[in-house]
């Protein structure tokens, strides 16, 4: 008699086991299915962000390029520039001008010296 009421205990316990690995099997789907869903929406947004990237790049690029192209302005003050004084105003040194080819000798551009050995 008592093998007769382990029996129907085996049997519960059998069928105790195969709910909770169905249950187990459920849940590990469901969680499977959520991180699935998760990466998904995560790979999404990284795409978007790659393109973002690329397009500010762009942008990046060819705001460099017109201003490479463009020519640089530059704000001249209305400050009076003042010239270095010309050679003729320098006291002592005459203007290489006021003289003409006869005045001066070949001999004054071109030493005719010893040469040191």
């Amino acid at each position: 008699m008592e093998n007769v009421m382990l029996k129907p205990n085996l049997d519960s316990g059998l069928s105790n086991d195969y709910l909770l690995e169905k249950k187990f099997q459920m849940m590990v789907e469901q969680s499977v299915g959520r991180l699935k869903n998760e990466l998904d929406a995560a790979n999404g947004k990284i795409a978007r962000l790659q393109e973002e990237i690329s397009e500010l790049k762009t942008k990046v690029n060819q705001q460099r390029f017109e201003q490479a192209v463009q020519p640089v302005q530059v704000a001249v003050p209305q400050q009076q520039v003042q010239e270095p004084p010309r050679r003729t105003e320098m006291p002592g040194r005459p203007d290489p001008k006021d003289y003409t080819d006869g005045e001066i000798t070949i001999e004054k551009y071109f030493s005719f010296g010893k040469k040191r050995s």
